[in-house]
């Protein structure tokens, strides 16, 4: 037994199972102690790993002794040279050891003071705990940059449970940047913090920052930002990243989180991270000019600096398409004019050129302004970095200076208090609801023999084909859709089918097919149709068709009295090909369940 000096202190170093319960740990403790002949009074504290901030029989242990708390991190336990380092703690804590490194790293990193290596003891339960011992000498409270170890608070043993300082970043999204805009955490956050970090102009709407260390960064150094809150972190300060608007759209807290996984940080270690929500650009803007939001939105950023702007050509295809109003952020600087022309011009394909429109500069700050105008007319506008371009739906009005969008109240109850429209019930879906919309599709087609066929349900309803073939799939016998029928058919079995197929041809007869892709149809007839590899394969004479056969998602037969048809649809619902063919041979029909389709 080492002998033990009736003024000696010492730190624990507490490792357990999860859910140990504080009896368990307890005795352990008091085995460790009765090693050394020590005391209770002797413990000045307890150390443990950051993923057991939240133990709670560790967590009553220290708040029944009135023992201080002290947590590190994986990696910092990792560098402690301990006697007995186990792969099996590695592998699932991080580190080759959690009491005797926290001992130590509490003490002092001196491992001539590891007074108890470590006792494991079991508990009734089945769980365990693990204690160390280590020594705190004047020699050892002193670390390399001249830091006490521990700190005196924990020296002092005052009661509670007290952890070591630990650094902070609080990524603070600042609103539009009127004081009256900002949430009261984010001022919170910006008063709690000893350094602020943000881009020049942000900085300068905090207004009085005295007694801060403050980072002003330019446009650009987003990254140089986040690696300059991660260093201040890590020496123990609380850092607070200043984003305008909401720091979690377009902001710098994805940022963020990147730049420190990359570091190997994890959530429950190390360096605290919160994410101060503000009021959003869209929403500040939006207030500004009515209810140009009252339906479903999507933002879309037209800088191109780090996304391809065939990418963002395509957001702006489908959310034109889909009918969404849009929120353009970046629509324009100095070097970058093109890209909101290009935007209005893709946006017309799909928008009447009256579209209200509505562009808001630097809302809510000095030299504020708004414009309204229209799709056609928004590029006389000035529009800049500090703008937000608002553009409306095909249901977006404007009246009285006033840019409002349905919430489509007025299109299910005439008058929008009372009874809802004939066929419509107050307080259930639309006819064209999730639950209804199908039957709808059937009634239309039957409603309309003259152009009953899938592609004109398609076009009417705007969805895709096999959405459309699913509904006449799904009708009764009594609910016919207009006398046609569809039926899904194996994918597995596409090589006999399209065996049967050309086994129909008659010796003077053709194929007629259809090939749909990239906004454009090819209809034509052929002589041959087969499947050829990994590819299927449609020709005649200088006519020749190549469809990737991973391509094919689906397959419909819709069967007729003389010729019937076949499609070959991709995963999205979308037509490859359709083969119209004589019905002279049987395609045998069998159950097949049908993957759900996207709408």
């Amino acid at each position: 037994m080492i002998p033990v000096k009736s003024n000696m202190k010492v730190m624990l170093g507490i490792g357990c199972d999860r859910g140990t319960p504080m009896e368990t740990l307890e005795k352990a403790v008091g085995a460790a102690l009765a090693q050394i002949g020590a005391t209770l009074e002797a413990v000045q504290g307890i150390a443990s790993i950051e993923a057991k901030r939240d133990e709670e029989g560790l967590l009553a242990l220290a708040e029944n002794r009135g023992w201080p708390l002290l947590f590190y991190g994986a990696n910092e336990l990792s560098q402690a040279p301990v006697p007995n380092p186990s792969e099996v703690v590695r592998r699932h804590m991080g580190t080759p050891a959690v009491a005797e490194a926290a001992a130590l790293l509490a003490a002092g990193i001196n491992t001539a003071d590891l007074l108890v290596e470590k006792i494991k003891l079991r508990g009734q339960d089945g769980k365990n705990a693990t204690v160390s011992v280590a020594r705190i000498t004047e020699a050892s409270r002193v670390d390399k940059v001249g830091r006490p170890h521990p700190p005196d608070a924990m020296v002092d043993a005052l009661p509670g449970r007290l952890s070591t300082r630990q650094g902070r970043i609080l990524i603070v999204g600042i609103g539009p940047g009127s004081a009256e805009y900002m949430t009261i955490r984010a001022r919170q956050a910006i008063t709690e913090a000893e350094v602020v970090i943000g881009y020049s102009n942000y900085i300068a709407l905090l207004g009085d920052l005295e007694g801060k260390k403050v980072i002003q960064k330019g446009m650009t150094q987003e990254t140089d930002r986040c690696l300059e809150a991660m260093r201040h972190a890590e020496t123990g300060m609380t850092v607070a990243l200043i984003s305008s608007g909401d720091a979690g759209i377009y902001g710098m807290a994805s940022l963020v989180y990147e730049v420190l996984f990359k570091a190997g940080w994890k959530p429950r270690e190390g360096i605290e991270v919160e994410v101060v929500p503000g009021c959003p650009a869209l929403s500040s803007c939006a207030s500004l000019v009515g209810a140009p939001l009252g339906h479903d939105f999507c933002a879309i950023s037209l800088s191109d600096l780090l996304t391809p702007w065939p990418l963002i050509a395509r957001r702006l295809e489908s959310a034109a398409r889909a009918d969404f109003v849009l929120a353009l952020y970046n629509p324009k600087s100095k070097r970058r004019t093109d890209q909101i022309v290009t935007a209005r011009r893709i946006l017309l394909r799909h928008r009447d050129p009256n579209t209200p429109v509505a562009i808001i500069n630097s809302a809510y700050r000095d030299g504020q302004s708004i414009q309204i105008t229209t799709l056609w007319k928004m590029l006389h506008c000035d529009i800049g970095m500090l703008s937000t371009v608002l553009i409306g739906n095909s249901q977006t009005f404007l009246r009285e200076d006033l840019m409002i969008t349905p919430r489509g109240y007025a299109g299910k109850y005439p008058n929008l208090i009372g009874s809802a429209r004939d066929g419509e019930r107050a307080g259930r879906s639309l006819r064209l609801g999730l639950e209804e919309w199908h039957n709808a599709v059937r009634a239309w087609i039957a409603g309309n023999p003259e152009m009953a066929n899938p592609h004109a349900a398609a076009r009417f309803f705007d969805a895709p084909l096999g959405e459309i073939l699913t509904a006449i799939a799904e009708a009764s016998v009594e609910e016919s859709a207009g006398g046609i029928s569809a039926y899904a058919l194996d994918p597995s079995r596409l090589d006999g089918i399209l065996s049967v197929i050309g086994q129909s041809q008659g010796q003077d007869q053709h194929l007629s097919i259809e090939i749909r892709g990239n906004g454009s149809i090819m209809q034509g007839e052929i002589t041959k149709l087969e499947q050829d590899g990994d590819r299927i394969f449609a020709s005649r004479e200088a006519l020749h068709v190549h469809v990737p056969l991973a391509a094919v998602a689906t397959i419909w037969l819709i069967p007729r009295s003389i010729d019937s048809e076949i499609y070959l649809l991709d995963k999205n619902g979308d037509l490859l090909l359709s083969v119209r063919y004589r019905q002279n041979s049987h395609i045998a029909l069998q159950p097949f369940r049908l993957p759900t389709l996207p709408l």
